[in-house]
């Protein structure tokens, strides 16, 4: 984890740097003069970091907190999800190709309703659903056999 609190301040007029030159909104690129191998997260994932006088794009993804009020298909770049099943009944579906030890947690946010996660090609513990009735329960999960699609309840 990297400790933004050195380079960034957040405030109500936004983040900057040490109080200087304020950030554009949170997907533009970053326009200030950094401290060299200083790291800017946008909210769409992308990680820019300040190298050789100019900020570059490192190829990679953070994982990303959701919050879901109706059914959704995760990505490899999902972590945590939130689902607000206040309205209806949720499914959360895994996606169809997920990398070796890839974690996600699914917490249901309300009392109304269920959240349901399908595995697809995947299962949990042997299971192919997992069902989640009760307000403020969460669960994590982690893929630990790629080959035989296998995530155990962690």
């Amino acid at each position: 984890m990297v400790d933004l609190t050195k380079n960034f301040v957040l405030d109500e007029n936004g983040l900057s740097l040490d109080d200087k030159q304020q950030l554009l909104a949170g997907d533009d690129t970053p326009i200030f003069a950094a401290q060299e191998n200083c790291i800017y997260y946008k909210t769409s994932g992308e990680v820019y970091k300040y190298l050789s006088g100019q900020w570059v794009v490192v190829n990679e993804q953070v994982n990303t907190t959701q919050i879901k009020t109706s059914d959704y298909t995760l990505t490899q770049n999902d972590s945590i999800i939130l689902a607000d099943t206040t309205n209806n009944n949720i499914i959360l579906s895994l996606p169809t190709s997920i990398k070796f030890g890839k974690e996600f947690t699914f917490k249901k946010s309300v009392d109304k309703n269920t959240l349901y996660i399908n595995g697809g090609l995947f299962t949990f513990d042997g299971q192919n659903t997992i069902k989640i009735k009760v307000k403020n329960t969460s669960i994590t999960v982690k893929l630990i056999d790629e080959l035989n699609k296998k995530f155990i309840i962690i």
